[in-house]
């Protein structure tokens, strides 16, 4: 069952099926593998701000979204913060069609539908989370928009501690 919790600037929808704990150990701890074939985990960032979207190449919503999802990559790298693009996708071949096509820059993994995605049981794509500097999921976010887009930048600087860019001539 989900539970909401307000956060002041967004909204904790929480993990289903999962105690937080035990999701934000699988998010921290999952091994990964980059595209170029580097083996990491989400561990690799505690002392920034990380961005974690979990994606697919056919999720319409998700290719929407990929514009915003640069832009906020954009905004948080001189700060140290990052964008990791999980895709849940199973064929390579389409993810890397579908990052040259769309012109993606973000950082993109492929996990595949039974890797992390099924270990945090999500139910719908496409999925973002905010981690702060120590790891904790500070934000989540279903599809972003234009609409929440704000939100998302202001839960990501607050995690840096940091003053909000949005306000600073980041809306699109």
């Amino acid at each position: 069952m989900k539970t909401a919790i307000g956060l002041g600037m967004g909204l904790w929808l929480g993990f289903v099926g999962m105690a937080q704990g035990e999701a934000q150990s699988a998010l921290l701890t999952h091994p990964l593998q980059s595209l170029e074939g580097q083996s990491f985990a989400l561990t690799k960032y505690q002392g920034s701000v990380v961005v974690v979207n979990f994606w697919a190449s056919w999720c319409k919503p998700c290719k929407k979204e990929m514009p915003l999802l640069e832009q906020l990559h954009k905004q948080l790298q001189p700060s140290g913060g990052q964008v990791l693009g999980i895709s849940v996708d199973r064929d390579e071949k389409r993810v890397h069609k579908f990052l040259k096509s769309n012109q993606v820059g973000i950082p993109v993994v492929i996990d595949g539908p039974e890797g992390l995605a099924k270990k945090l049981d999500l139910k719908a794509l496409p999925m973002t989370y905010v981690l702060d500097t120590q790891g904790n999921v500070v934000f989540e976010c279903k599809n972003v928009s234009e609409k929440n887009f704000d939100q998302l930048l202001n839960a990501a600087e607050s995690a840096a501690g940091k003053s909000s860019l949005a306000t600073k001539g980041a809306k699109l």
